[in-house]
């Protein structure tokens, strides 16, 4: 069986406030700022700006700054 490793992402509104959803999970690693994404609930988004994760400890890769598409 192949492993598949995921990367999560932290999602944030420009305001601060959490995206809804407020996390993407996904296999790709490569995202850069202007990106669109679709999340799990069908709702499409595009990426704003990328904070890497400097953590170690944290659950996310990278927090993402987003704005929705729909």
């Amino acid at each position: 069986m192949t492993r598949v490793d995921a990367h999560r992402y932290l999602l944030v509104l420009a305001n601060g406030e959490p995206a809804d959803p407020a996390a993407f999970v996904t296999a790709n690693p490569q995202w850069s700022a202007i990106d669109p994404f679709t999340a799990s609930d069908g709702s499409r988004w595009r990426i704003v700006a990328i904070e890497p994760n400097l953590s170690d400890a944290a659950e996310f890769d990278a927090l993402w700054t987003v704005e929705p598409l729909d």
